[in-house]
């Protein structure tokens, strides 16, 4: 989020700040404000002059992951048949729910896991109810929950998978796409 009382040069620092911590968030998410400073190309002292603490830090990676998330989904119209409104949510928002997810590790190592929860409900609410809308009637309700777990993990792995080379991000998407239909019972593609 931008803070319009900043100076151009602030605003580009704690953003590359921000955009370095998600980075190495990925693959470590216990990354330390040392290497996150010297991943944004600042000082340490800029670094904290913007975050105070690791935790105002982490914080503010998740906002600005799961704010994203939240506009990446709030654009997409999950009103069509509930098969195609889960590929239509898979294919547009596994990259960012990817690093919402890489946020939400981090976060898990410096808040308690139900302050996390309640940061990260929108983006999840959202997921669940395509997911409720694709298995009503064919699930246990007790049991939604797991594959709304499992689809987000899913998604988590796609993005592992590009960030480690081992798949082009279209490759990693069909194949996301693919198994989550799978996963969830319904027929790929819609």
């Amino acid at each position: 989020m931008k803070d319009p009382t900043l100076r151009a040069d602030a605003r580009r620092n704690r953003q590359a700040v921000l955009d370095a911590a998600l980075e190495l968030f990925r693959t470590d998410p216990s990354a330390t404000v040392t290497q996150i400073a010297v991943a944004a190309g600042v000082g340490r002292v800029t670094l904290h002059g913007h975050f105070p603490t690791r935790t105002d830090l982490v914080l503010a990676v998740l906002d600005q992951a799961l704010g994203r998330a939240d506009r990446v989904l709030g654009d997409l119209d999950l009103d069509a048949a509930p098969a195609e409104a889960l590929d239509r949510l898979v294919a547009a928002t596994w990259t960012v729910l990817a690093d919402g997810h890489a946020a939400v590790e981090a976060a898990c190592r410096v808040l308690p896991a139900d302050r996390v929860d309640a940061l990260h409900q929108p983006v999840t609410d959202r997921l669940a109810g395509v997911v409720h809308r694709c298995v009503t009637g064919r699930v246990p309700e007790e049991d939604e929950e797991w594959l709304v777990v499992a689809v987000s993990a899913l998604m988590h792995a796609a993005a592992a998978e590009v960030t480690a080379g081992r798949a082009t991000a279209g490759a990693a998407e069909r194949r996301l796409r693919a198994s989550v239909a799978v996963l969830v019972g319904v027929r790929p593609g819609g």
